[in-house]
């Protein structure tokens, strides 16, 4: 999963849970037994609530020109 923003108007209101709520009951419908997700990491405390766990190991380069 891709970071899951939802408009700052509309944040607060369970819209952000329940599209990761939906997409990890998909992946566990069609037999996904890892699901990951990339995130800014002020978005951590987000994704532990909805039920992952923050492990800190990724790392990204990004080439630049």
């Amino acid at each position: 999963i891709e970071d899951v923003i939802v408009h700052p108007s509309y944040q607060g209101s369970g819209i952000g849970a329940k599209l990761v709520k939906r997409l990890l009951v998909e992946a566990e419908t069609t037999g996904i037994e890892i699901v990951t997700v990339t995130f800014d990491t002020k978005h951590a405390s987000f994704y532990q609530r909805c039920g992952f766990t923050y492990g800190g190991g990724g790392v990204w380069r990004i080439k630049n020109g």
